[in-house]
């Protein structure tokens, strides 16, 4: 009886939200629109806190409708406040002295300051429709079937893939770890080395994301999820003593998410100081591995500083001036129509492959593209970039459309995960998802290869699977 009423509590929950989130929907892309035609920096404060809103109406829906804060279309929508408008929200509402520093944030495009949080509110929204419409739009009977037919990831063949991606981590850690160590952070970062090793860990260091989702999903007793933990935690410590933030937090992640979604859900209070450890541990890597690597990374008494909790949404946030620059310099030079998005569909096909058939393709990244524009970088310094800027350098403000679709990927897989038994879905959207959730600050070619061959991986897994059980006989009592 108690579980029928907490059933029917949650189902109201996600009803209402969704009534509340679908109005404010609309008034939010109005206001974005109203900015887009005013131009006016003092109506951006309203736009910001009808972003923080929507997102906190779409995280009680969410939560309510698919079970869990850590889903994938919740991961994605966070991912586009976080990495644009953390910055900017703490500016508007005066929430702290780092928040008035601008650094060069506001060196170039400050009077785009109003579109590109316009262009940031019709992205979440645009995100936001794609995945409640993937999600709540029935699936077809004969799709049900098929993937109730299936069968779960092979175990053999889940293990085999982290293995390799553990082995590869051990050997460049053994390899290159002793010089990296010795030249420091900015050393790997700017000359990094051109290494067998280096080069296959470059190329296979992402799809641990999916190695990690396949052995939890694939995991059949408390013993094999212990060891999949450690495992990964070993991957999480490697990659640490790099000083890089972005693999340990992404192996973190996908952790975080396996056990949520394959072991036993994580209470909010716990995520809460998750996030709060995760905040702390993203200031100390920033501020010791200058000081050297290796476990001197661990080191944060001899920097002197008290660990700030907030420098992270000064940190992350302020990647809204690739959007600002974005927009000056697309008003310089034009738009480039697609360009971007065309190159990362070429990318699939290796170099030497472009050569051998005596072909070559001036490959243009966003990233470099602002690099080469900017007069106020140091020699060696990058950006970043943003999948918002890309969506705009290529169409402008209608480049929000974009984030329909991928909503409605994420939101049509993670149904899928659930109607089926062998949860190929919920590999495809949380192995997008949590490469979004870094890489949302990046240009879209460094990751669509990742996305495209794990999409690829999880699909001949799937093919296989289902030619197996078709070929194996029904036998009496099986359903078929």
């Amino acid at each position: 009886m108690l579980e029928v009423e907490t059933r029917a509590r949650s189902t109201t929950t996600g009803a209402l939200s969704l009534l509340f989130l679908a109005a404010l929907l609309v008034l939010m892309v109005m206001h974005a629109c109203w900015l887009l035609f005013t131009g006016d920096a003092a109506y951006a404060a309203a736009d910001l806190v009808l972003q923080l809103v929507s997102l906190v109406l779409f995280a009680v829906w969410s939560r309510s409708a698919l079970g869990s804060f850590l889903n994938p279309p919740f991961m994605f929508i966070s991912a586009i406040y976080f990495w644009h408008s953390t910055f900017l929200t703490g500016y508007y509402l005066s929430s702290g002295p780092m928040f008035q520093f601008t650094g060069d944030v506001f060196n170039y495009g400050e009077e785009y300051v109003p579109q590109a949080v316009a262009l940031v509110s019709l992205s979440m929204a645009g995100a936001i429709v794609g995945s409640v419409a993937g999600y709540l739009i029935p699936l077809r009977r004969a799709t049900t079937r098929r993937l109730q037919a299936e069968r779960d990831v092979s175990p053999v063949a889940a293990w085999l893939f982290f293995g390799a991606i553990l082995v590869i981590s051990l050997a460049y850690l053994a390899e290159e770890g002793p010089k990296t160590f010795q030249n420091g952070y900015m050393f790997l970062y700017n000359e990094a080395p051109d290494t067998p090793i280096y080069r296959l860990w470059d190329a296979t260091s992402y799809f641990g994301v999916l190695a990690i989702l396949m052995v939890f999903q694939s995991a059949k007793s408390f013993k094999q999820y212990v060891i999949a933990g450690a495992m990964t935690m070993l991957l999480v410590f490697i990659n640490l003593l790099f000083g890089t933030r972005s693999m340990p937090f992404i192996y973190a992640l996908t952790l975080l998410v396996s056990i949520d979604r394959f072991v036993r859900r994580i209470p909010f209070l716990a995520l809460v100081a998750i996030a709060v450890i995760a905040s702390a541990a993203s200031f100390v890597i920033d501020h010791t591995r200058g000081s050297g690597l290796g476990l001197q990374i661990l080191d944060f008494q001899r920097t002197g500083l008290s660990i700030d909790l907030f420098n992270i949404f000064w940190n992350a946030g302020n990647s809204v001036k690739t959007i600002l620059r974005t927009m000056e310099f697309a008003g310089q030079s034009g738009l480039w129509w697609g360009r971007s998005f065309f190159d990362a569909l070429l990318s699939l096909v290796p170099t030497p492959v472009w050569t051998t058939l005596g072909l070559s393709w001036n490959f243009v990244r966003p990233s470099m593209w602002l690099v080469d524009n900017s007069n106020d970088l140091p020699v060696g310094v990058g950006l970043g970039y943003s999948l918002v800027a890309e969506s705009y350098v290529n169409f402008g403000i209608i480049g929000f459309l974009i984030f329909i679709p991928i909503g409605w990927f994420l939101g049509r897989q993670f149904l899928k995960g659930e109607r089926g038994r062998g949860h190929f879905g919920y590999l495809h959207a949380f192995n997008a998802s949590v490469l979004l959730a870094l890489h949302m600050r990046n240009d879209f070619q460094t990751y669509f290869r990742t996305i495209f061959w794990g999409i690829v991986i999880v699909e001949v897994l799937r093919s296989r699977i289902l030619q197996r059980r078709a070929e194996s006989p029904v036998l009496v009592g099986e359903p078929a």
